[in-house]
């Protein structure tokens, strides 16, 4: 079951100029990093991943994640620094039909003559917030015990 991402999250994903980054995992549970600045937020409210090369092992895992039901993660960080994770499912890939050609056609003025291998819809199920100062905040209510002895004076 997916989740409806926060409106700054999604406001996020939309800025051409936020770093956006996609883990997935192979066979024998290796992660593969990977940043996707072409990632964005479609109309259901689901992640779109646009894998150029048919060959690549994001591509494989993703299909590996729709068979066996593995989970992937997403990582956003905007200019300013706020930084958010999203676990999320791949739930479906399009490699022809009218949304794949919108996606084609796209692809093509963006890049030139690359080509599209697939448009990869991902469902979000779970957003974190992981800014530096939201994390150390969330800490000290936590974990007051936490802190280091030069803190506390």
């Amino acid at each position: 079951m997916g989740i409806k991402l926060s409106t700054e999250l999604v406001s996020a994903i939309k800025n051409k100029k936020t770093a956006k980054a996609l883990a997935t995992s192979n066979e024998d549970g290796s992660p593969i990093l990977i940043f996707s600045p072409d990632l964005h937020i479609d109309e259901n409210g689901d992640l779109v991943h646009l894998e150029l090369l048919e060959s690549s092992a994001t591509n494989k895992n993703l299909v590996r994640g729709i068979w066996f039901d593995k989970k992937v993660s997403v990582s956003v960080r905007t200019p300013e620094g706020r930084e958010w994770s999203i676990t999320g499912a791949p739930i479906k890939m399009h490699v022809s039909g009218p949304l794949f050609q919108k996606y084609y056609v796209e692809t093509s003025l963006h890049y030139g003559e690359a080509d599209l291998a697939a448009a990869w819809v991902i469902r979000p199920e779970s957003e974190n917030e992981e800014t530096y100062s939201v994390k150390l905040r969330e800490q000290d209510i936590e974990h007051p015990f936490f802190r280091h002895l030069d803190r506390l004076a």
